[in-house]
This record gives structure tokens, C-alpha cells and sequence, in this order.
């Protein structure tokens, strides 16, 4: 769908603006569930990867968390919808995380938190049957969600788990995981937490 660099970003800028990013999400809060196909997500999806300006935009212009964590808690079974999805929440996420200060909370924080977003985020750590690239990548957005804030006690979990992802054989998981931990760590309760049985902080 995109080209180059520069034409990525200026044809995102135009997706944005003409209404068809509108288009897509009101498809998403509107359409039957089942009615909502892989292309239309994947559609989205491809807009979350061109770069953090665009995602900026998307947050900013159109803040897509609650059309995107609807349609996430509707998917069941389908799990191809549930992963591009996933990723389009990623992207986003990704981009307030790296386009902020290191000790500040995450600009979309209060935002994914009117949706119930952290939780619904939160609750793919305890799925069985759901691929584990998409549960991996909703434990990182979780991690980078609460960069610099206190991680509440019940989901703890996520720290061994994103821990463990240090030892994964995908490169990219790892390197993900590490980023996701070092921006919890700007908080020293969460910094206690991960540093634990001689583990310390990846620098």
C-alpha cells in the first residue's frame, strides 16, 4: 500500500485527514464483529507502521484506543483480527513511549485507561490459546504503557514475565522486552520489583 519514505508519510498524512482513517474506525465501533475482516485491520495496521509522527497524528487527531480495544475484546477466535490489532495498538503505543521523556508517564495513558485498555492489555498473560507473538506484544504495550509509573501489585506479573523475554529466540521480543523493562525501571518500586535474584537492569 505505501512507497517510499517520504511518500509513506505524506500519503498517511492524507489517509488521516480525507476520512478514511474515520472510515475504518466507525467500521470498527459500528459493524458486526464477524462482519469485520482481515483486511480492514490489517488496512489500519499498515498506517501504525509508517512512523511515530503518523501515530502521533492518529493519537492525536483521532485517538483510535477505544474502536481498537472494542473490536480486540470481540474477536474470540479470530485470532488473525486479534493480531494485527494487537499491533496497531503496539505501534501506538510504541510511539508516546519513545517520543516522550524517559522519566515521564506515557502521553496515552489516561486515554487506553478509559477504555479499560491496561487491563484488557493485561489479561492476554494469562491466555493459552492465542498465538504467542500476540501475547508477547501485549505484554511489551503493557510495559511501555506504564513506563515510569508504578505497575499495581496485582499485575506484577508482567515483570518475570517480560523478564523472560530476555531469553527468547527472537531477536526483535528481546530487544522489546529489555526497552519495556528499563522504561518500567524509571520507577524505583518497579525497579525493586524487576531487580530481583541478582538480576539487574539492562543498560
Amino acid at each position: 500500500m505505501l512507497k517510499s519514505k517520504k511518500d509513506n508519510i505524506e500519503f498517511s498524512k492524507s489517509i488521516i485527514s480525507s476520512g478514511i482513517v474515520d472510515s475504518l474506525l466507525f467500521i470498527f465501533e459500528t459493524r458486526d464483529i464477524t462482519l469485520i475482516t482481515i483486511p480492514v485491520v490489517q488496512l489500519f495496521n499498515q498506517l501504525t507502521k509508517v512512523n511515530d509522527e503518523i501515530n502521533t497524528l492518529l493519537f492525536e487527531q483521532k485517538n483510535p484506543y477505544r474502536y481498537l480495544f472494542w473490536v480486540l475484546q470481540h474477536s474470540e477466535k479470530e485470532l488473525d483480527i486479534i493480531r494485527f490489532t494487537i499491533n496497531s495498538i503496539f505501534n501506538i503505543i510504541l510511539s508516546g513511549a519513545v517520543t516522550t521523556q524517559p522519566t515521564e508517564m506515557h502521553p496515552h495513558y489516561e486515554s487506553i485507561k478509559q477504555c479499560d485498555g491496561a487491563n484488557k492489555l493485561f489479561s492476554f498473560i494469562e491466555l493459552t490459546d492465542v498465538y504467542k507473538q500476540i501475547k508477547d506484544s501485549a505484554v511489551i504495550s503493557f510495559g511501555n504503557l506504564y513506563k515510569a509509573q508504578e505497575v499495581p501489585d496485582e499485575m506484577a506479573v508482567v515483570i518475570p514475565y517480560l523478564k523472560s523475554l530476555l531469553r527468547s529466540s527472537d531477536q526483535w521480543i528481546r530487544q522489546q522486552s529489555r526497552i519495556a523493562l528499563l522504561r518500567l525501571g524509571q520507577n524505583p518500586v518497579n525497579r525493586q520489583k524487576i531487580e530481583t535474584e541478582d538480576f539487574k537492569l539492562p543498560e
